[in-house]
């Protein structure tokens, strides 16, 4: 009997319909997105649920900023906002890509549990080999990196290792390094930190 349900803000989108498929063994899904129409779960519904995951769209505008020499574009993170807004889920997990300080700043205006977590699935339809099939599977990502308050990822951590088990790398960081990970789409090998685990151990 499934007895944790998990609210997906944006479950019809890439992301969103990724994360679907890599939980809705183990957890109920209960699924929020416009596309839906009157199928979509209603607000009270999602903030009944033990975890709320938010992976809308963040578009890119005109404007960027430079990071090492790198051209940034800064994402609207309007809607990620506005999902925050009315979440009243014990955790929100952002995997949406947003911009650096982001999740700090939504935790400090909405008083609330938020952690990030970047995205390594992807719409590009490029060509990969076996050991990069996580690029349309999620569940075969190699490593999971929340970036957040201790306790907040760890609630997070109690709720995937069952679903992704042991033999994965876990990383738990603060909320600014998995942000640049995600604009930037850099390897992550070389990320060490309090609460980073190895593989064949859980998170504690």
């Amino acid at each position: 009997m499934k007895t944790k349900k998990i609210a997906i803000i944006g479950s019809e989108g890439y992301v969103g319909s990724a994360f679907k498929r890599m939980v809705e063994d183990k957890y109920e899904v209960v699924s929020y997105d416009p596309k839906l129409g009157d199928k979509s779960a209603t607000k009270e519904q999602v903030n009944r649920c033990d975890l709320a995951v938010v992976a809308v769209p963040t578009p890119l505008g005109k404007e960027y900023v430079e990071i090492d020499g790198l051209k940034v574009y800064q994402g609207d993170t309007s809607i990620v906002e506005e999902c925050v807004s009315w979440l009243e889920t014990p955790v929100i997990l952002i995997k949406s890509t947003i911009e650096i300080g982001t999740t700090e700043r939504l935790k400090e205006k909405y008083h609330k549990r938020i952690v990030f977590s970047p995205e390594y699935v992807s719409e590009g339809g490029y060509k990969v080999s076996e050991r990069m099939r996580f690029h349309t599977d999620m569940g075969a990502t190699p490593f999971l990196i929340l970036g957040g308050n201790q306790e907040d990822c760890q609630y997070i951590f109690d709720l995937l290792v069952p679903i992704l088990g042991p033999e994965k790398t876990y990383f738990q960081t603060d909320s600014r390094r998995p942000s640049s990970l995600s604009i930037r789409r850099t390897t992550i090998s070389p990320i060490r930190s309090s609460g980073q685990l190895s593989s064949g151990r859980r998170p504690r």
